[in-house]
């Protein structure tokens, strides 16, 4: 039955949280919270877990309530059978792995042989078989989060939270975990909820995302759905979307538009506009959607839906090169080349190609 949230509210003192919120987490399904700090993410997903109270708002959890601000009803943290892995890993360093990843189910007074069942099969689970008697200040960065992973699984929870797990581990071993985490996720069919400012995290983990800031929900979906179509400039920079710049739009029907960029007037074929009344209007294009040739000496007016410019930075990152070129005094776009031996260097001129349809024309947040 999954996790339903209606109308939640959270404010501290005279700061608003999260500003009524409503969620649908699906069984079995991993949705992630994405935004930056400060955005109301940890906060909403804290409520669900327990840990704090919401000024008002409905909770439940696999159809039954656990929170509901008309009714004064609040289930303690203990009582929702939910297991949670933080940032900061919390676990007990003077203790070895085997009464860390156990601690939870001594508490629940677990017969002794039980409970040595049940912790080998969780570290199993997460890698760490033959670690039990390991002290757990041994560890690595990575290993601890295992640990505290296996801690929350012993548990057999109905719901399993996540609070930027990963964040302080390095880059390699990140990216390495993730992967892990999906595989177990899926393997597993626990209904989880996962809180990052980081977009590659966000869309190789989520069957769901939902994009927050300050305290509301500015656009949800599929992952693929949200990356091909933002709704607003704001939802596109969390994405991973560097090329996002302001324009009008001079002509258009359903099928695309001409848009005038606001910083030189220069004018483009784009994709189509959005309806409703939206007052200020952007277009955003992926760096991966952007080609670049070099341009002949004193070539400086690329024919079709181009732009010329300067290379300012070429970054070799193995399978592609990174670029940044800069086509006008505020103007800098970002592209990403799978050509990597097309031996364009810092200060070439070059034009920049765009097919209309990869100019998506979005509403500007204010």
């Amino acid at each position: 039955m999954g996790i339903q949230v209606r109308q939640l509210r959270k404010s501290f003192g005279g700061t608003v949280a999260v500003n009524g919120i409503d969620l649908d987490i699906n069984d079995g399904e991993m949705l992630v919270l994405l935004g930056p700090s400060g955005c109301g993410k940890t906060t909403s997903m804290r409520c669900i877990a327990g840990l704090e109270a919401p000024d008002s708002g409905h909770i439940t959890i696999n159809g039954r309530t656990v929170f509901d601000g008309q009714s004064g009803t609040n289930v303690p943290v203990n009582k929702r059978h939910v297991g949670m892995v933080f940032q900061s890993y919390a676990i007990w360093p003077h203790l070895t792995v085997f009464e860390n990843v156990s601690f939870p189910l001594d508490m629940e007074g677990v017969a002794p042989a039980e409970i040595t069942r049940r912790v080998g099969e969780v570290l199993e689970l997460v890698g760490l078989a033959g670690m039990d008697h390991r002290g757990a200040s041994y560890l690595s960065g990575g290993q601890m989060q295992r640990v505290a992973l296996a801690r929350s699984l012993v548990m057999r929870p109905d719901v399993l939270l996540f609070d930027e797990p990963l964040s302080n581990l390095d880059a390699r071993l990140r990216d390495h975990l993730r992967v892990q985490l999906r595989e177990l996720q899926t393997q597993l069919k626990i209904t989880s909820v996962y809180v990052t400012h980081d977009q590659r995290e966000a869309l190789a983990l989520a069957d769901q995302i939902v994009v927050m800031q300050a305290g509301r929900v500015l656009q949800k979906g599929d992952p693929i759905e949200l990356y091909n179509h933002p709704a607003t400039n704001t939802v596109a920079e969390f994405l991973g979307y560097t090329n996002v710049f302001e324009v009008d739009v001079v002509s258009g029907d359903a099928a695309g538009s001409e848009v005038s960029f606001k910083a030189n007037g220069r004018r483009l074929q784009a994709g189509p506009a959005p309806g409703g009344n939206a007052n200020s209007l952007c277009v955003c294009v992926r760096p991966d959607h952007v080609s670049l040739r070099a341009l002949a000496a004193g070539d400086d007016a690329p024919v079709g839906n181009a732009i010329a410019g300067e290379v300012i930075l070429a970054s070799f990152l193995g399978s592609h090169m990174q670029y940044r070129v800069r086509t006008g005094e505020r103007e800098i776009w970002e592209v990403l080349s799978a050509d990597v031996a097309a031996g364009t260097r810092l200060g070439s001129r070059v034009a920049l190609s765009i097919e209309p349809r990869h100019l998506q024309v979005l509403a500007k947040d204010a």
